[in-house]
This record gives structure tokens, C-alpha cells and sequence, in this order.
């Protein structure tokens, strides 16, 4: 089995608008079309490894298919034909850049029988898995020129790096490179971003209780 661990903020999803939400925004028409690409080349199946899904995963008494995850991106997924296949595990580390990379290892365990992945995430490159990672530059969303290198990873082919990624960039450089471009009257993905790096910094900072 192939499988697609998808990142949502940033890789399908629109926040257009001056950052008002309706049903139509909580994906983009073009980053799905993309996605569906890599599916149907290649008959692989979707999960979701977003943190994004991390609320409904820890509270007991929220319901995933309640939470706003599900609402806001799951069920426009779904609406136009993308079947959410699982979710990976929440695990909840000292080391943030760690997490991401601990659940998938945890899902692949858990499911001997996925073949092949590919992870789609604008996020750090997760390191024991970054040949398997497709990077999406931040909030820019999955794109045609993603779609090949997609497929390649889920027919054997490892490793894609974009041109001009950094590894090296820290939190702080980040947040900076994010400012220098922001531009308020286009500004709800870049909020959402910058609002995500804070609390990764937030959490860097020994007396931060999450």
C-alpha cells in the first residue's frame, strides 16, 4: 500500500479574503486538482499528519468528525473526492521538531503493510524521513512542479529538495524572512504562519507549560 502523509495549513488549504473563512476557502480548487493527481497516478491513500488534528486527538471529549480540523478541512476534502484514509498518533514531546516524525514512525509501525510514502508539509524537513518529504514552501500549497516528485518517492525514487530550501534556517530567521515580505492587505496566511512559529517558540522556552 502507497501512502500520502498530508500536511493541511499551508500545502491545501486557501485563507484568502482578508483571512474570513467560508466553506469554499478551507481548500484551494488547484491544490486539491494537485493532490488528486498524485493519487490517481499512483492509487495511493491519504493521512493526514497535520497538526492541525492535534486538538481533537488529545481531548477525550472531542470527536474528531466534531472538531473544527474536520469541519474547516476534512469535509472539503472529502467534498471534492479525496478520502481520508487515517490520521497518525499524537505524540507530545520535549523536542517539537521531533513529534511530526515520531507519529509517522508510529503509523508505518503500526501498518506493515504501507509499501511506499510520500510526505507533503511546508514545515522543517523531518529528518530521518526527509527523502521521503516533499517540501512545500511556506503557505504556497501543492503545486504542479510538487506533483512529479510526489509520484517518484511513491514509486521507489527517494529524495527531493527544492533549490532554494535552507535546513539550516532557525525558528527566529524564519519569522523574519515571513515579516520582510508581509504585505496587510494579503495577510491571513502569513497571521497563521507567524501565529504557528510563536507557539513552536513559545514551547522552545524551558518554563513554557503547554
Amino acid at each position: 500500500m502507497k501512502v500520502i502523509f498530508l500536511d493541511l495549513d499551508g500545502v491545501v488549504n486557501d485563507n484568502s479574503l482578508d483571512g474570513i473563512y467560508v466553506k469554499e476557502q478551507f481548500v484551494k480548487e488547484q491544490f486539491v486538482k494537485e493532490l488528486k493527481r498524485v493519487i490517481d497516478v499512483t492509487g495511493s491513500k491519504v493521512v493526514v499528519s497535520s497538526q492541525k488534528r492535534d486538538n481533537a486527538l488529545v481531548q477525550g471529549s472531542i470527536h474528531l468528525e466534531t472538531s473544527f480540523c474536520y469541519k474547516r478541512y476534512i469535509c472539503s476534502l472529502i467534498e471534492r473526492g479525496i478520502d481520508i484514509y487515517g490520521y497518525t498518533p499524537f505524540i507530545r514531546t520535549d523536542n517539537i521538531f521531533m513529534e511530526r516524525e515520531l507519529e509517522i514512525h508510529a503509523y508505518l509501525n503500526a501498518h506493515p503493510e504501507i509499501t511506499d510514502f510520500v510526505i507533503i508539509e511546508d514545515d522543517n524537513i523531518i529528518c530521518s524521513l526527509v527523502e521521503h518529504q516533499v517540501f512545500i514552501e511556506t503557505c504556497d500549497g501543492i503545486k504542479e512542479e510538487h506533483v512529479k516528485p510526489a509520484i517518484d518517492i511513491l514509486n521507489g525514487k527517494l529524495g527531493f529538495y527544492p533549490p532554494n530550501y535552507n535546513r539550516e534556517e532557525t525558528l527566529m530567521e524564519r519569522l523574519n524572512r515571513i515579516l520582510s515580505d508581509f504585505q496587510l492587505e494579503d495577510a491571513s496566511s502569513e497571521v497563521e504562519e507567524i501565529d504557528d512559529l510563536l507557539l513552536k517558540m513559545q514551547r522552545e522556552m524551558k518554563d513554557f507549560k503547554y
